[in-house]
């Protein structure tokens, strides 16, 4: 199921002003990796990313450029579960959450 603009517009604003939601959020993003639901996981993320510290900062921490993570991130690319772990982790860093 694709998230439409609004809906994520709503996320973004929900996790802006409430990070236990967004700790909850990365919570189910981590449940979704072990499910092996990387397509529910990397829509999660790219709301969470882009509600927090923004593409290109985390890009920067993951050593890849802004464009790769958004590519990367996108509805249109099959991320693998690997990778949707480096983001996960390198997220939870960047917002001081412990990593699990």
């Amino acid at each position: 199921m694709e998230l439409t603009a609004d809906f994520e517009t709503g996320l973004i604003e929900q996790v802006r002003q409430d990070p236990l939601f967004a700790n909850a959020l990365l919570d189910e993003v981590g449940e979704l990796i072990l499910a092996k639901e990387n397509f529910p996981a990397q829509g999660m993320l790219r709301v969470l990313v882009n509600a927090t510290v923004g593409l290109d900062t985390l890009a920067e921490a993951l050593s890849m450029t802004g464009p790769s993570l958004r590519k990367l991130l996108s509805q249109d690319t099959d991320i693998d579960t690997a990778s949707l772990q480096a983001i996960t982790q390198a997220l939870k860093l960047a917002l001081g959450v412990a990593a699990s």
